[in-house]
């Protein structure tokens, strides 16, 4: 399921297309990934520690963009937009 929403949801965020359903899918789906998979709090070994803790504030960056792509939503360029000229 997760390749999916990844590929289908960067299509169609690089697109404009349902710019703020897609990125609040994507989002959904990044917080979930973070939270079951990268738990660096759970690693006693320093190197295994150290890679899910760089995985856990890497998710984080990615939700802060696209918490902002959903503010921004489409922009100039985007299908969104040029849909809703029409």
């Amino acid at each position: 399921m997760a390749a999916p929403v990844e590929f289908f949801g960067g299509i169609a965020l690089i697109l404009g297309l349902a710019t703020r359903y897609v990125v609040a899918l994507l989002l959904l789906f990044v917080i979930i990934a973070t939270l079951s998979s990268h738990r660096y709090w759970e690693f006693a070994e320093a190197a295994a520690r150290r890679a899910q803790d760089n995985n856990f504030y890497k998710n984080l960056a990615i939700m802060g963009g696209l918490v902002f792509a959903f503010v921004t939503a489409g922009g100039r360029f985007s299908i969104d937009r040029l849909l809703a000229r029409k």
